[in-house]
This record gives C-alpha cells, sequence and structure tokens, in this order.
C-alpha cells in the first residue's frame, strides 16, 4: 500500500495583532496566542470545511471563490437572494480568542483573566471566565456557520453543517 502522504506547512493566518485590532486587546504572551491560533485552524476550522478548501483557502492566489471564504463579502444563494457574511478569518479570529481566554483563564493579560477596579486588577472569578469563553465561542460558530452556508451555495461544494465541538457540562440538581 502506497503512502501517499506529504509534510504540510501549518502556517499562522493570523497573528496577535489580528486579535487585537478585530476581537480584543490582549497582552497574552505570544507563543500561548500562536498555539491557541494553530489550535483554532486545526481544530475548528479546517475539520469544519474540510482540508481541500482550507488548502484552497491557504493559497487562493487567483481564487476568487476562496478569497470571498477568507475574506467575507456578499453573495446570492440559489434563489437569488443576497447574504452579507463575515468570512472565515473573522471566524477563526475568535475561536483563537476563545481558546485563549479558556487556556489562559481570561484574556487581557500575560498573568491572567482580570478584572479592573481601579489601578489593581484582581482574577475573575470562574463563571465570568466561562461567560467571556462561551460569548466569544459562540460568535465564532456564528461566523463560521455563514462560511458554512456560503459554501453550500457554491456547486463546488458538498452540503456541510455546522458541529458543535464544544464541551457543555450542566449542574443538575441543587
Amino acid at each position: 500500500m502506497a503512502n501517499n502522504a506529504t509534510t504540510y506547512d501549518n502556517a499562522l493566518l493570523v497573528t496577535r495583532e489580528d486579535i487585537n485590532r478585530e476581537v480584543r486587546p490582549t497582552s497574552a504572551d505570544e507563543a500561548l496566542v500562536d498555539r491557541c491560533i494553530e489550535e483554532a485552524q486545526n481544530l475548528d476550522i479546517i475539520p469544519a470545511i474540510g482540508a481541500d478548501w482550507w488548502l484552497r483557502v491557504v493559497g487562493r492566489n487567483d481564487d476568487a471563490v476562496a478569497t470571498l471564504l477568507w475574506e467575507g463579502g456578499i453573495y446570492n444563494d440559489t434563489c437569488g437572494k443576497a447574504h452579507i457574511f463575515a468570512g472565515l478569518r473573522k471566524a477563526l479570529l475568535y475561536y483563537a480568542y476563545a481558546r485563549l481566554v479558556r487556556s489562559q483563564g481570561g484574556v487581557s493579560t500575560r498573568f491572567d483573566f482580570v478584572v479592573k477596579a481601579d489601578q489593581y486588577s484582581d482574577s475573575a472569578d470562574l463563571q465570568a471566565k466561562a461567560q467571556a469563553y462561551n460569548e466569544a465561542f459562540s460568535i465564532a460558530d456564528g461566523y463560521k456557520a455563514q462560511c458554512l452556508a456560503y459554501l453550500n451555495t457554491s456547486e463546488t461544494c458538498c452540503k456541510r453543517k455546522l458541529v458543535n465541538n464544544r464541551l457543555s457540562i450542566k449542574k443538575i440538581g441543587h
């Protein structure tokens, strides 16, 4: 049996500066942010759209469909109805941010997710951390759903559905 696997350069398509500018400010350690971006690419985006589409996005030189998927914009569905969507880039930024919230326990500093009350910061409680994570992940899921809707209107794409890849823990009883 022939092995036709090749190596893959898992280059990061967004940066911490992109997260700071387009999602929420963070001063988290660069290595941690890079790890969160890599995990978001590999665990949240690529499984949803498929490796073929991801590779088209990465190498989107003259590929108008892949460029629109990445950057977002306006498209018409099969009924001719116009849709506006934010693009895969925005979804990736929010997934990376959500992972940053969860992995660091917060957002804004390299020390922890903090609540500013005055000139000093206090660590946020677990509920605030969970709420920030859930909010960011929900936004990312919404952006990804828009991208999948765009892909589903493409004649070159098989139907894809949004899959929730988050762990959900609910307290039972009192």
